[in-house]
């Protein structure tokens, strides 16, 4: 749904009316990350793209061909447009801005002063276009981009009528700002309704600290997927949706579950490879060798595939990862933990903390903890210092000792303190990532309460603010709360930075529930870049 309706946009920029069939591209970084995730090279050629450079890089004078620029609006940027100008790089322009420009005026002033540069540019054009898909349901921003901008530019490009609903105690929410623009569109009837919900990655780090077993959360975890591109062992991978079917179909699934697929998929090339092996008529070998660039790319992305997972296995094993995430999910069910046929004496530091790290998290005892911490070992200064200051922060000892309510529970109210207890659902025993048959992070039981179950106005209101396009205003007492559970298309955003684990569930909701929910956050990140963050604002 979102990296379609991003493609159909670039449509118009990529495939402008001219009378020039021959075009060459020129972007910046941040429009060379936007495309990277949509287009390939060959893509472009069919385009009549002939030729793409960015902004930034030295470039030679050429003629006769149209020139389609691609840019974010920085005063860095116009200057280095009024400057190709000034050497006279090319001779029909079309210039396209992601998002729209605050200053045209200082671009209009210093284009006159350069003689013909005015008759060169046949269009400038403003998209809302600043943002970075990554699948269907699945996005980020664009480095440095603003937040705002961004958001708003995911609504346009969808079409729709958004109803947010966000944190109401938050005096200075960025769903505050969103709804000042907003305020300035258009919306028209027929728009399908689109529910923009905001919530706070401080109410949940579960799901980033916890051990994963899908593949997509460990290959993120081990090697840091970037733009849905990848390095592996020196080797760079593109793992893009929209090209790899095999990527498409089982990166959310359990690692073991994923890699039994893929040597089903090598199975059924060589089924195919031996069929035209074998053939000896000659009109059977001519319709089979149509399809040899099919095979040939098949082959290559199963052995792209099995290269990936037997590293992430490889190192899984070296890390004993599938024996933390069975820590991990006992201690998401607040199960009894055990250390038998584990040896945690060479492991990574940071595994470790992500360990201790949850524990807290989810209230385990004093006993409980200081057993776990002496068990683990854990060396490097910066990581006890974090565990530290996570233990005053949610001051377990104290509360636990007064016989008191939990501060997590105090820091962590809101709208969850409404969703009925049910099962943290992580299977108990599991060895070799065996996936969990009902896991719920808060974010899932949140969407449970909030999207799916009958609440009252009150239950809601009392913690969110519900604004709604149509009205441009924020709902009232007289406002249905049912209606939520009428609109089918919701939009989550994590402004602190979302992840995979959490992703991987919500297409099992999304299954389950037949609505359609789209996924992500200023960044996708892991544990050890939170852990990174969490030490450079809190200890260094």
């Amino acid at each position: 749904m979102l990296i379609n309706s991003q493609k159909e946009s670039f449509q118009m920029i990529l495939e402008p009316e001219s009378a020039c069939p021959w075009k060459i591209l020129v972007f910046d970084n941040c429009s060379q990350r936007i495309l990277s995730t949509l287009y390939r090279v060959g893509d472009l050629r069919e385009k009549c793209i002939t030729l793409h450079l960015n902004l930034n890089q030295k470039r030679e004078r050429l003629y006769g061909v149209l020139t389609l620029y691609l840019i974010k609006p920085s005063i860095e940027n116009i200057n280095l447009i009024i400057e190709d100008f000034q050497r006279d790089l090319y001779q029909r322009v079309i210039i396209n801005f992601i998002h729209p420009i605050t200053d045209i005026e200082y671009l209009a002033k210093e284009l006159s002063k350069i003689p013909g540069a005015v008759q060169k540019i046949q269009k400038i054009y403003e998209h809302n276009l600043d943002f970075i898909s990554l699948n269907q349901n699945l996005f980020e921003l664009n480095e440095n981009s603003d937040t705002i901008q961004s958001l708003l530019s995911i609504i346009i490009t969808m079409k729709v009528q958004p109803v947010l609903i966000f944190n109401r105690r938050n005096q200075d929410h960025p769903a505050l700002k969103l709804i000042d623009k907003l305020n300035q569109l258009t919306f028209q009837n027929e728009q399908p309704q689109l529910i923009v919900y905001f919530p706070d990655r401080e109410d949940d780090f579960n799901p980033i600290i916890a051990h994963s077993n899908s593949y997509i959360a460990l290959l993120h975890d081990i090697f840091q997927i970037k733009y849905n591109k990848v390095t592996v062992d020196g080797q760079a991978y593109d793992l893009s949706p929209i090209y790899d079917k095999i990527w498409n179909e089982n990166s959310c699934l359990p690692i073991n579950q994923a890699s039994e697929k893929i040597n089903k998929d090598l199975l059924e090339w060589k089924q195919q490879y031996d069929i035209i092996k074998a053939q000896s008529d000659l009109s059977d070998n001519l319709q089979q060798i149509e399809l040899v660039p099919q095979i040939n790319m098949q082959k290559r992305l199963v052995e792209q595939h099995i290269n990936i997972a037997a590293s992430i296995y490889k190192i899984a094993k070296q890390r004993q990862l599938d024996k933390y995430f069975q820590l991990c999910q006992n201690i998401l069910s607040q199960s009894e933990l055990s250390v038998e046929g584990v040896n945690f004496e060479n492991d990574s530091d940071i595994d470790k903390l992500r360990v201790i790290l949850l524990m807290i998290m989810n209230q385990y005892s004093l006993q409980d903890v200081t057993k776990w911490e002496g068990i683990l070992n854990i060396k490097d200064k910066k990581f006890i210092d974090l565990i530290n200051y996570y233990k005053n922060k949610f001051d377990i000892f104290k509360q636990q000792q007064q016989g008191q309510t939990n501060k997590f529970k105090q820091i962590f109210k809101g709208i969850a303190n409404q969703v009925s207890s049910k099962s943290k659902g992580f299977i108990k025993n599991v060895s070799n990532f065996l996936p969990s048959k009902d896991r719920k992070y808060q974010l899932l039981q949140l969407i449970d309460s909030l999207f799916y179950d009958q609440l009252r106005f009150e239950e809601v209101t009392e913690y969110l603010k519900i604004w709604d396009s149509r009205t441009s205003d924020y709902v009232t007492k007289q406002f249905d709360v049912s209606e939520i559970l009428k609109i089918n298309d919701i939009l989550i955003f994590y402004s602190e930075g979302a992840c995979y684990n959490e992703y991987v569930e919500i297409q099992e909701t999304e299954r389950v529930n037949k609505k359609n929910i789209i996924y992500g956050g200023s960044f996708i990140q892991n544990a050890e870049e939170l852990i990174k963050l969490q030490i450079q604002k809190f200890i260094q």
